[in-house]
């Protein structure tokens, strides 16, 4: 990454948060910061193909990785370092909404080798993710996809709070009432 940087180009870095590593998140987020990275994405894990085989080893739940997170947010904001959380419920990121990744860059298309899936967005919220009770009255229920489903089947629903107050209808109206969005 130093090489890379060192070359003027642009470097984002996507992290997976896993039970492997979350606790090492926030010292992560120093190391980028005083490697000048332009980005980091923090991806809470999903666990498919053979992933899945090794749910027990690699899942979290999202209540033990929260502080992490949280603490990784605030390392990056002081570092002036622009960080977003990506696949974990705005639920959970009470305080950091603006700062989810999926309010500011939907993946509308994802192209690999051999297949271009267009609408990326909604087929993985369709397939991947999946809405609860406490996910119907959340403030948040428009805009969060909700956990991944891999998830859900692993921990339940008991980890979820829906967040009080009126449905707010865009990201656009999130960020706003956040400030400077």
């Amino acid at each position: 990454m130093r090489n890379i940087k060192q070359l003027n180009k642009s470097v984002t870095v996507n992290y997976i948060v896993s039970k492997i590593n979350y606790a090492e998140l926030p010292e992560a987020v120093r190391l980028f910061a005083g490697m000048d990275i332009d980005k980091c994405i923090f991806s809470f894990i999903s666990c498919d193909g053979n992933a899945k085989k090794n749910i027990d080893l690699l899942l979290p739940r999202m209540t033990e990785v929260m502080p992490h997170i949280h603490k990784a947010l605030d390392i990056a904001i002081e570092a002036d370092l622009p960080a977003t959380v990506c696949s974990y419920p705005l639920c959970f990121l009470r305080g950091y909404e603006k700062h989810c990744e999926e309010l500011h860059a939907p993946v509308k298309y994802i192209r690999d080798a051999e297949i271009l899936w267009e609408n990326f967005h909604k087929i993985s919220e369709e397939k991947a993710r999946v809405e609860g009770a406490p996910c119907r009255q959340c403030g948040y229920e428009l805009l969060c996809a909700g956990p991944r489903r891999d998830y859900v089947e692993k921990f339940g629903w008991n980890e979820f709070s829906p967040v009080p107050g009126e449905k707010i209808l865009s990201a656009e109206e999130l960020l706003e009432a956040e400030g400077n969005g």
